[in-house]
């Protein structure tokens, strides 16, 4: 799995790397931490031996790299190079010979700066293959670290993984995943088992409907869910809810800590309503939210 976190210097971008840092070594994950670095206005003639204007920045992502390294112990910690040792290395037939060797560490954490670019995080998302991108934003999706104007919306509509918006520091207790399309990859599922898991939380599995009737292999998948993540925890229930009062339940009735939708091709929610829709229901939601692909 690999995980990209885009940060800056707020709030909520510190509430999102805790999460990640929680769900990275859970999944065993390697993990991008990306910020943005503006221009330079100094010697430009130096851009290749320092991030230009990126002194404070530089410090900011330590600290988000620090949050990983000091999870959990030292021993345990996939993100921490290993002790220096002596080890017995065959350097021939019936040769050995005792090297000093230092242990790397065993899951990659790199910490990166873009520049210039309008969108950071699409621009690293389409350089590399991600599993999960994971912004935090404000309750409206401001402070959306690495984005211009819009940012959340082109990111919604345009990135190629999966994306968790984290809006709180995130103590997760309730978690409402709205099911409109058969089309569930595994990945999808083991993302959100591990993040319950993590979160002792109770996982409610809603099928959204159309005014009142569901598609029969959207029914049939809701089933093999339910069976698929009882199998895992105990602590799952299901329902239906139609399209049109899904926003309001989201949004006041349910008001889960983590809302999870899927958005594919097949999706009721991608073809019935425009692509602003979606971005306007995070928006609106003061929960956070994962949009799987």
């Amino acid at each position: 799995m690999k995980i990209l976190l885009a940060v800056d210097d707020s709030l909520y971008s510190r509430f999102a790397a805790g999460e990640t840092a929680k769900l990275a070594i859970n999944a065993f994950a390697d993990v991008t931490i990306l910020g943005n670095c503006s221009k330079s206005t100094g010697d430009e003639t130096k851009e290749n031996t320092c991030p230009p204007a990126g002194g404070h920045m530089v410090e900011t992502m330590h600290a988000y790299q620090r949050i990983f390294l000091d999870q959990g112990p030292q021993q345990d910690n996939p993100y921490r190079a290993q002790t220096e040792g002596l080890e017995w290395v065959a350097m021939d037939k019936g040769v050995w010979e005792e090297l000093r060797v230092l242990r790397g560490a065993r899951k990659r954490l790199r910490v990166r700066l873009r520049q210039n670019e309008s969108n950071q995080v699409l621009a690293e998302d389409a350089a590399e293959d991600y599993d999960l991108i994971v912004l935090g934003c404000g309750p409206h999706g401001e402070s959306l670290p690495g984005t211009s104007h819009g940012g959340m919306q082109k990111i919604i509509e345009n990135a190629r993984a999966s994306v968790l918006l984290v809006k709180q520091d995130l103590d997760i207790h309730n978690l409402v995943c709205c099911l409109d399309t058969s089309e569930v990859p595994q990945r999808s599922l083991e993302m959100i088992n591990l993040i319950a898991t993590i979160h002792g939380a109770t996982l409610e599995l809603l099928g959204v409907t159309r005014e009142g009737w569901i598609k029969m292999e959207v029914d049939q998948k809701l089933s093999t869910l339910w069976r698929y993540f009882v199998s895992n925890q105990s602590k799952v229930m299901t329902g239906f809810k139609e399209h049109g009062k899904l926003e309001p339940f989201v949004s006041h009735e349910a008001r889960p800590d983590l809302l999870v939708l899927w958005r594919g091709k097949q999706s009721i929610l991608s073809s019935l309503f425009p692509k602003k829709w979606l971005s306007d229901l995070v928006d609106k939601s003061q929960s956070s939210v994962l949009i799987l692909r």
